[in-house]
C-alpha cells in the first residue's frame, strides 16, 4: 500500500472537530459504567472533583500512589504538560519516573534496531530513507513536527 502524503484527506479531522458529539464541557457519569449516561458539570465542579480524588488517594495511600502518565508525544510539549504538569506532580509529591511510555519503548526500539538506546531519530535524516513504516501512529495528529519531513521525503525522486 502506498500513501501519498501530498494528498492526505483531512475531511476526517474536520468532521471530528465539528462533530456535535465532540466533548466541549466536563461530564460526570450518572449511569452504570458502559451505559453512556453522562451529565454536564461545571468546570469548577470538575476541578473540585479531580482535586478531591487526588487528595483522597494521597490521604489513603500516600502521594506516590499517583502515577502521572503522558501519552501523545509532541502534544504533551505543546500543551505544557512537561512544564506545568511536572510542577503539579512535584508539589503533590507523586511518583517520579519517566512519564511517557513511548519514550521507554522508543529507546529500546532504537537500541535493538540502531545499536544504541537513544530516543528516536533526528527527523531530518528520515528524508534519506527509501522506506518509512509508520506503525500505530497518526502522524498528522501526534507528530505534526514530522509531517513536513515526510512530505519532503515523498516528493524526492
Amino acid at each position: 500500500m502506498h500513501a501519498d502524503v501530498q494528498t492526505v484527506d483531512t475531511r476526517g479531522i474536520a468532521a471530528y472537530t465539528r462533530s456535535p458529539e465532540r466533548l466541549l464541557y466536563p461530564m460526570r457519569r450518572v449511569g452504570p459504567k458502559g451505559s453512556g449516561q453522562f451529565a454536564r458539570i461545571s468546570w469548577d465542579e470538575a476541578l473540585e472533583r479531580i482535586a478531591a480524588g487526588l487528595g483522597d488517594v494521597i490521604a489513603r495511600h500516600g502521594a506516590e500512589a499517583i502515577w502521572p502518565f503522558v501519552g501523545t508525544g509532541s502534544m504533551g510539549l505543546i500543551q505544557g504538560i512537561y512544564g506545568a504538569g511536572r510542577r503539579l506532580w512535584n508539589v503533590l509529591g507523586t511518583s517520579r519516573h519517566v512519564v511517557t511510555i513511548c519514550t521507554i519503548a522508543g529507546g529500546f526500539g532504537t537500541g535493538y534496531t540502531l545499536g544504541d538506546n537513544r530516543v528516536g531519530m533526528d527527523p531530518e535524516t528520515l528524508r534519506f530513507s527509501k522506506l518509512i513504516v509508520l506503525w500505530g501512529v497518526n502522524v498528522l495528529s501526534t507528530n505534526p513536527h514530522t509531517t513536513a519531513v515526510f512530505q519532503r521525503g515523498a516528493m524526492r525522486p
